[in-house]
């Protein structure tokens, strides 16, 4: 991220409009009836989506997309594979003056790393991928995952990275610092969404494919899960930074919690190629409950070989399915364009159930899909989501306080506001219990008293200054 070598306007921006929508004629609907492929077959719509030409993404307020040269036309282009002409990257000027690209070049080529690159992934990802009714023969032997090749097409991978793109348009118009809700330059979707979830997207009606299904078939097998999530990450180009070793789940009841069937699955698409430089996601195999029930170590004191277990390289369409348990991180994305990688989430049929009857489920225990998105889903991906339809409107666009500062950002801030503390003054921070453990550990670094505090369901970290 470079800053903007043109001052910012100094008239304050005019309030900016989240979650606008693109023309009509960039939506599905208006395609299906032509195409009569409802989503979830194994061919979908997004082909002739892609080559309806772009209009030129214009922002409003304190951010601005647009195309490297200015008044050039954005390029239109097309998923063929046997054209892939390079095309001036798309850029978006927030008001700090950062400026961030935000697609990812359809010429953009890598290669396996040799295994003495200090980048190179030690994840033997090849002996990974399997044939999708075979996941389930092999997913404990795995370490709680594996990655299935041509899960979705190339059209629906370039229909959803358009969509990424607006997403982080949107983002940043927010976040002109970059801050993140992950670490710095660094996305949850889902978490940032207004609903909770993007499931409202027809994009994220597109992963719903016969592969993932079949592979979840294999596991669970059929009727024995339900979708209740859709988000994914983004890292932008250029963040340097590590993302803590975590799961995406810590509590469950006993009953649910079996290595050999999840509570919670995700399933991470990669809609673009991913190489060990870019950003991928690195992960522990076999490490996180219910194996392990201890909070995973400091990146500080991970081994060499955690740090570089990176599920990469990775080609267009395929995708990862993984146990939520799992320990993982997210790694530096050392080239200059951001890293795309889509979710769904899937609750074991009994783990739905428990969370349907508590009063936590969130973003998890609420419809998040529209009625209209459902109606195109294939019968078969209808049956498992038919408990997401709304039954009212489903929020657009972003939350606005989207922005949580984690990783480097987050410890600079609290260090700021415990050092500011007068004599015998206390600091109390309300949050996870990931945030949480991390103010207690940096405040005691630091010479403060601190503890964990709980109010039935929730944590807070109470810190004071005793000189």
């Amino acid at each position: 991220l470079q800053p903007d070598p043109v001052p910012p306007p100094k008239a304050p921006p005019a309030q900016a409009k989240v979650g606008t929508r693109a023309p009509a004629s960039y939506y599905p609907e208006r395609l299906a009836a032509a195409t009569r492929l409802p989503i979830g077959s194994a061919k979908d719509f997004g082909s002739r989506r892609w080559g309806l030409k772009r209009a030129r993404v214009t922002g409003e307020g304190d951010a601005k997309a647009e195309a490297s040269q200015p008044g050039d036309p954005m390029p239109v282009r097309t998923p063929s594979s046997s054209s892939r002409a390079s095309a001036p990257p798309i850029v978006v000027t927030t008001a700090s003056g950062l400026r961030v690209p935000i697609d990812v070049p359809n010429d953009a080529v890598g290669r396996k790393l040799p295994a003495g690159d200090p980048h190179a992934s030690t994840l033997p990802v090849d002996r990974l991928f399997v044939e999708p009714s075979r996941l389930g023969e092999v997913f404990v032997s795995n370490g709680g995952l594996g990655l299935l090749r041509n899960a979705v097409s190339a059209e629906s991978c370039n229909a959803m990275r358009l969509r990424c793109e607006a997403i982080v348009t949107d983002m940043l118009r927010l976040d002109v610092k970059c801050h993140g809700n992950r670490g710095f330059g660094r996305y949850s979707m889902g978490a940032a969404a207004a609903s909770g979830q993007q499931l409202n997207q027809l994009e994220w009606a597109l992963l719903l494919t016969d592969p993932v299904l079949d592979a979840l078939d294999s596991i669970y097998g059929s009727g024995g899960y339900v979708l209740r999530g859709g988000g994914g990450e983004v890292v932008l180009g250029g963040v340097d930074e590590y993302q803590d070793l975590h799961a995406d789940l810590n509590r469950q009841p006993p009953a649910c919690d079996r290595r050999e069937r999840p509570p919670v699955m995700v399933v991470n698409f990669a809609v673009h190629d991913i190489w060990e430089d870019h950003g991928p996601t690195r992960i522990w195999p076999g490490h996180g409950r219910p194996m392990n029930t201890e909070r995973p170590m400091k990146q500080e004191k991970e081994l060499p070989e955690v740090l570089r277990s990176t599920m990469a390289p990775m080609p267009m369409g395929s995708c990862v399915i993984r146990d939520a348990r799992i320990w993982h991180g997210g790694t530096p994305n050392r080239r200059s364009y951001p890293r795309y990688l889509p979710n769904l989430e899937f609750f074991s049929r009994e783990y739905a159930d428990f969370v349907a009857a508590s009063s936590s489920g969130g973003r998890f225990n609420c419809g998040s899909m529209t009625p209209e998105v459902f109606a195109l889903l294939s019968p078969r991906a209808q049956r498992y989501t038919k408990d997401l339809v709304a039954r009212g409107s489903v929020p657009v666009g972003l939350k606005a306080n989207f922005v949580r500062p984690q990783g480097r950002v987050f410890k600079e801030q609290i260090a700021a506001q415990l050092n500011a503390l007068a004599p015998n003054a206390s600091y109390e921070f309300k949050g996870n219990g990931f945030e949480c453990n991390l103010v207690l550990d940096l405040a005691r670094e630091l010479g403060f008293g601190c503890e964990i505090q709980r109010q039935g369901g929730k944590m807070k970290a109470v810190a004071w200054r005793d000189y």
